[in-house]
This record gives C-alpha cells, structure tokens and sequence, in this order.
C-alpha cells in the first residue's frame, strides 16, 4: 500500500487524512483533543498538514500524554486506529473518488472552510462534489451567510428567503444552507438566480440528493456551486445525521439566518449551534400567533438580529454598501407612458384597478373572495385584473383563486 500511495498522483499527507476521518465520528472528540494538544494554534493549516501520520503512529501513553484520560475513549481510538491502517480497501476507496467527481479536502487543505478550523469538533475532512475551486472565493469572502428555516414554509418565507439570498449573493457573497425543501431550497434558488455560487452542506453523502425531489436544484449546484459533506459518499440520509451537519453549515459562516421556523424546529439547533460558536444569529420577524413565526420571534426576544431588508445584513458587519448610481434604462422605458395619444380614460381605469388589486395582494397568500371584500369590486373584474397580473408576472397563484406578489 505505501508504495501505492508513493506511485500515485495522491499526496501522503491528504491520504492520512482520509484514513483519520474512517476512525468515524465516535471518535471525533478523542482525534479533536490529541490535534489540539499537538497544536499552538488549531486553525494554522500549515501546523495541520503532517498530523494525521503522527495521529496513527501514536501509542496508548502518548494519547494519555496527549490528554485522553478516558480509559474507553483512548482504547477504542486506539482499536480503530488498528482497523484502519489493515484495512488496504481505504486506499482503494480514496483513489477512486476522483473517478466520481468527488474531491476529498484535509484540514489543512486551502479548500477547507477557515472558519470550520475554529468550531468545537470541526470534520477531519469534507467530502466535495462540484466546483471545489468556489471554496478558495469562499475563504476570501466576507462576510459569510448561513440561511436556515422550515421546510413546510409559506410562500412569503420562499419569497424573503429567495430575495434575501439573490441579493447577497450578486454583491459577491456566498450563502450557505442545506439543500431541504422549503427555505433552504428559496436559498439556494435565489443565490443561483444571481449568477453566483452557492455552497449545500448535506447530511448524507454527496453522491445522494436529498430530498429525492430536489434533483434539479441538486444538479444546478453541482453545475454553479459545491455540494459538501463529512459522510462519505453512498452513506445514507440518516436522521442522527443532520444536528451533526447543522454544525457544519453554522460553523462555516460569520453569521446565521434563519426565515420561518416553529418553536422546536432543526432551524434552531443550527442557530444554537451558532451561538456556541461564538457567530452572530439574525432572523426574519414574523407575525404573532403565526406558528411558522413563533422561533424566529423567539430568537429575537433573545437577542438575535432584526433582518428586514438586505442592507440590515450588511450593516450588521459595518459594510457601507456603494451608491448604485446606475439606471435600467429598459426598466425605466417600461414604466413610461407609452405616448399622450394611447392615454385614454379606458386605459388609465385599467391601470387603476390593477394597481387597487395589487395594493391588496401583499407576500401573504390573498383569496379572490377576500380581494373583492377588500376592493369592493365584482366578480368578473377582479378576475379579469388578477389574469392580467398574472400575465405580466406580478402576481402568482399559489393554489386554486389564491394569490401573492411575485
């Protein structure tokens, strides 16, 4: 096997990595202790890098020394250490990544999240499927945003999810999220929809979408962003996986924001998550007696960050956003009147009937029957406006005669 390792294009170090993340994640704290007591500073890559061959050399008293004063804890470390360096089917399994496009990164590698370095039990590697070379702009970024919120969300959480993501994310920045339906898909769909990278952080391997429903937007991330777990690839998506990956996504971000969660939801173990590491927690208001609203609102009663519009986000890092002194000259063109000889009182009621069924169609879903109670117009006309609306993409209809802006 060494000379394997000596012959291939794969490097010895990175291999050893590999090899400390199979000891698994029960023993994760163990493997975290001895780094740390061998380390003057824990995050320094460089320090990192030949750790992992020392790790698997190490005997009972040098653990002991190292600080693992657990009798069952260095023992089983020590009976996995054994298991794996026997075992010559990790070498074959590592070499044969890169024939599935999934790239291993080590601690020490410049792919690695930075700030994962710093977080109690960071993974001994990540698992990376998609355009890894995102992740060097990622360590580069600031600031970093983690989006979390329910998966049985309203269409006014897709909306300020969507909106938020596209707006941070064309200014540069990265958003991170796990790829569940609801929120954390309006996320990542939002960050795409501005041509920038987006980074889904799973609980299962990376060869697997899930949920099985989100193959499309799993597809586009591997496409336009990075797809990345500590499981190894083919494992499945266990539920004990996912408060393990909520670590992940938190830890990896200045702050967390979470849109739309229920009192005890995964949204607020990742925002717990968070705090623990020492990043800030923002969350969307949302109404009273609102269900979907009552975690955020909790968050915030607890001190998180009020996030209303995308420049609170921005101003919680003290970044002054440049004035955009540009115009969308086809934007303003479309907004004039076309000429003074088509304006005619037909025209402008028009206008003034779409603009009253629109002042009363807001993020939250809005019935036909509650717009003609609203508008006291008829039947006929609100139905007529509301597919004009349609038509021109100002509105979207959520189910059968209920409407939102779109």
């Amino acid at each position: 096997m060494e000379k394997a390792i000596r012959d291939s294009s794969l490097k010895k170090e990175e291999y050893e990595w590999y090899m400390v993340s199979k000891l698994g994640f029960r023993n994760l704290d163990s493997v975290t202790k001895v780094i740390n007591s061998l380390l003057y500073d824990a995050s320094d890559k460089t320090e990192l890098r030949y750790l992992a061959g020392k790790i698997l050399s190490m005997n009972k008293e040098e653990l002991i020394l190292s600080g693992l004063k657990d009798q069952k804890k260095y023992d089983s470390l020590l009976e996995d250490m054994e298991r794996v360096k026997a075992d010559d089917n990790i070498f074959l399994e590592y070499s044969r990544l890169a024939d599935k496009g999934i790239e291993f990164i080590a601690r020490f590698h410049d792919k690695y999240p930075d700030l994962l370095n710093q977080i109690y039990l960071p993974p001994v590697g990540l698992y990376v499927y998609g355009r890894s070379d995102c992740l060097l702009d990622f360590n580069k970024s600031f600031p970093r945003i983690a989006m979390v919120g329910a998966r049985n969300c309203t269409e006014y959480g897709k909306k300020i999810a969507f909106d938020l993501a596209r707006d941070f994310t064309c200014r540069g920045n990265f958003v991170v999220s796990g790829m569940a339906v609801g929120i954390d898909k309006a996320a990542h769909e939002g960050a795409l929809s501005a041509d920038g990278a987006t980074i889904a952080v799973l609980g299962c391997g990376v060869d697997i979408c899930y949920p099985r429903t989100n193959i499309g937007l799993y597809r586009d991330i591997v496409e336009e962003g990075v797809i990345i777990s500590e499981y190894e690839a083919g494992t499945p998506a266990y539920k004990s996986n996912f408060p393990q990956r909520n670590r992940i996504i938190s830890g990896m971000c200045e702050a967390t924001l979470v849109v739309e969660a229920r009192k005890r939801s995964g949204s607020l173990i990742t925002a717990a998550d968070a705090l623990n590491q020492d990043r800030l927690v923002c969350a969307v208001p949302g109404r009273i007696g609102d269900p979907l609203s009552e975690g955020c609102n909790e968050l915030l009663l607890s001190g998180a960050s009020p996030i209303t519009k995308p420049k609170d986000l921005y101003d919680l890092f003290e970044i002054e956003l440049p004035k955009n002194l540009s115009l969308d000259l086809e934007k303003v063109k479309n907004n004039m009147d076309d000429s003074e000889e088509n304006i005619t009182y037909e025209n402008i009621f028009l206008e003034r009937q779409k603009n009253l069924v629109y002042s009363v169609v807001n993020l939250y879903p809005e019935t036909m029957d509650s717009i003609i109670e609203k508008t006291g117009m008829d039947v006929a006309s609100v139905g007529m406006i509301t597919a004009l609306l349609l038509m021109e993409g100002k509105l979207k209809e959520t189910s059968p005669n209920t409407y939102i802006r779109s």
